[in-house]
């Protein structure tokens, strides 16, 4: 009896190992784009960050409120990829410009070359070019007011420091 006992155990673990190793897998955009951020997929961002906590109007949320993302279906049928990521701070932990831009950084492809720096509306604008990026989103309309593979990072200001968060986003459209 004790020896049907333990080979139902075994069975049942063996059961359980195939399930959690058959479970949903990332479409791997190795190959696609090296990035922590910008034009991951849905996937590839929620294994750095987690699950998304709640969604308001097109916006994920992540980290509490730390990261809003929005999905969109890139070039080629590819998944739901990050066309557009806010990274907000709280008005007690807002930053220079330095530290933000150096944090944006981290978000972009790792291609990204900067074009230039400029100022519109008041707030500081930089604007990247990937070659990745535009092999992975080919619709115009993810160019607005730029070139197929520009990106731009736009500082807004905070309240007690000179950041209080800033967008991510393809094209060049401030």
């Amino acid at each position: 009896m004790s020896c049907l006992v333990v080979g139902i155990k075994a069975l049942l673990l063996a059961t359980i190992l195939v399930v959690v190793s058959c479970g949903p897998r990332c479409r791997d955009s190795a190959g696609r784009i090296q990035s922590s951020g910008l034009g991951l997929n849905r996937c590839e961002w929620e294994k750095l960050h987690g699950a998304s906590e709640h969604k308001d109007s097109m916006y994920y949320r992540y980290e509490g409120q730390r990261f809003l993302v929005h999905y969109l279906d890139g070039s080629r049928g590819s998944a739901e990829l990050v066309a557009d990521l806010i990274r907000q701070y709280p008005e007690s932990a807002e930053v220079s410009i330095e530290v933000a831009r150096a944090e944006s950084k981290e978000l972009l492809p790792t291609d990204a070359s900067i074009v230039r720096t400029f100022e519109a509306s008041g707030q500081t604008v930089d604007l990247y070019y990937s070659e990745a990026l535009k092999d992975s989103f080919s619709d115009e309309y993810f160019w607005r007011g730029g070139e197929p593979g520009n990106c731009i990072v736009l500082y807004r200001p905070g309240h007690k420091a000179d950041v209080g968060s800033f967008v991510v986003t393809t094209g060049n459209n401030p």
